[in-house]
């Protein structure tokens, strides 16, 4: 048995507060809901036309996507703070937050956002594979990266990209007018804020530079590879907070908010934090 104490805390801080604000709108703009729209359109959920989208009063499909996005993993990692502390199942607390994951899971469906409908899923294989690693024998291992990297020269040689990035509406983050008036000096020591690009990665080079995004980014490889050298090491919490980790940073190529100052960044971050910590 192990006792969590301020992790779990902040866990349950945001899987409460956050899923309950979002039940709330829910509730208030239910009657705005079309459900036969959303469920004849259900099978377009991931294209990029025909979708029936809907936000619930969260200012933005994709912010209510995101906002579900990051609830949905920090339930999971909520849940396994609980189940590891040994706790009854009957807790009114933890009941309550499964009925909030029902609700936030028909929300994230509504937004029909495809980062984050995609990133749930890449959460949860990242999760599944971490998990399972340590029962892959040596053979396996080298043949699961070689078939990775095969797939990855197929797709890179197969798969019109322009017109992928063209479906995910966010090919106008490459000709915005603003990169054209960036100067030598501004690509490699940026241009301070600005605003923001629907990527994060590419905000945070016109933002910083490149001379700021290389030590940034610097730093995310390195705990990367660190966390691939104890990934059998790790515990089942550790392994939800890098699979958080990995699922948001896929996000991060169609939206902004990891540089945002919102729940979902802040939860990221916490939970990376804590993971660290406790390591």
């Amino acid at each position: 048995m192990r006792a969590y104490h301020l992790e779990e805390q902040i866990a349950k801080y945001i899987v409460v507060n956050l899923g309950t604000a979002m039940v709330m709108m829910f509730i208030v703009h239910f009657p705005e809901f079309d459900i036969p729209a959303f469920l004849s359109s259900s099978i377009n959920i991931l294209n990029s036309g025909g979708r029936y989208r809907f936000a619930f009063g969260m200012g933005h499909v994709n912010t209510a996507g995101g906002n579900a996005f990051h609830f949905l993993m920090s339930f999971a990692i909520y849940r396994e703070y609980f189940i590891e502390s040994h706790r009854s199942r009957l807790d009114a607390v933890y009941t309550y937050t499964k009925f909030l994951c029902l609700v936030v899971i028909i929300i994230l469906l509504a937004t029909a956002s495809r980062a984050a409908i995609t990133g749930i899923v890449g959460f949860w294989m990242v999760y599944v594979t971490e998990k399972n690693y340590s029962k892959i024998t040596a053979n396996a291992k080298l043949l699961m990266i070689y078939l990775m990297i095969m797939i990855a020269v197929m797709l890179i040689i197969f798969v019109d990209w322009e017109r992928v990035y063209e479906l995910s509406n966010r090919a106008g983050n490459y000709v915005a007018p603003i990169l054209t008036r960036m100067t030598l000096n501004n690509w490699l020591f940026g241009m301070g804020q600005f605003g923001f690009f629907d990527n994060f990665y590419l905000t945070t080079i016109v933002s910083s530079g490149l001379v700021g995004a290389f030590f940034m980014f610097t730093a995310v490889f390195y705990l990367g590879f660190d966390y691939l050298k104890n990934i059998s090491r790790m515990t089942k919490i550790q392994m939800l907070v890098s699979a958080m980790i990995v699922a948001s940073m896929y996000r991060a190529l169609f939206e902004t908010f990891l540089a945002n100052q919102d729940t979902g960044a802040f939860a990221v971050w916490i939970f990376a934090l804590a993971c660290v910590v406790d390591n």
